[in-house]
């Protein structure tokens, strides 16, 4: 018997292992779409960079800082920039020691789509949006697998399960027909024993 033979058997007969391996595929699955999901982000991300062709002054207006263990500062950052007469205000958390070296009312350049201000952003850089880029792409190709991995299994779960399914009904139908010719040679018997 291979090896895909005795798995399939062993899914077809304990009930345990087709509990076990429906919970592996879905969390294949699972794990699958969060990193889709994941590379979806950083994709976004690489992609509102690529729209920012523009540059404008902004004035901070608030930040409030915080710093890890390990002496890391992350801040959040309010800024308030003005185009075509509108004004626009946004907060940024922002995880770099020296963008986070800004105080309320100072004056920082940021990026921002022309023909939507709403699409800004203060710190980014190519280099990130390039790393996002590769991690978007890295994510989505890892993420396949997972998720191939689980649907293909769920698949092959539920070809062991019609395959049992088959044979059982097989089974039965051999024994109706078993009855049933017995059924009929009992019958014949009987009519043979009268007529004598």
């Amino acid at each position: 018997m291979s090896k895909r033979s005795a798995i399939r058997n062993h899914v077809r007969t304990n009930l345990g292992a087709r509990i076990v391996y429906r919970i592996i595929c879905i969390a294949l699955i699972a794990l699958g779409i969060f990193g889709l999901c994941a590379a979806f982000v950083a994709g976004e991300y690489a992609i509102q960079y690529s729209l920012r062709d523009s540059e404008t002054t902004a004035t901070v207006t608030d930040k409030t800082s915080s710093t890890d263990k390990y002496g890391y500062e992350t801040c959040d950052i309010k800024y308030t920039f003005t185009v075509d007469d509108k004004q626009f205000t946004t907060e940024s958390v922002l995880s770099s020691n020296y963008n986070c070296q800004v105080d309320p009312d100072r004056q920082i350049t940021i990026r921002y789509q022309a023909n939507n201000p709403g699409n800004n952003a203060y710190g980014d850089n190519e280099d990130d949006e390039n790393m996002r880029t590769v991690i978007a792409t890295s994510l989505t190709l890892a993420s396949m697998i997972p998720l191939g991995i689980g649907f293909v299994g769920l698949v092959a779960i539920h070809k062991a399960m019609q395959a049992e399914d088959e044979a059982e009904e097989l089974a039965e139908a051999k024994a109706r027909r078993r009855t049933y010719r017995r059924r009929l040679k009992k019958e014949a018997k009987t009519d043979t024993d009268e007529r004598e």
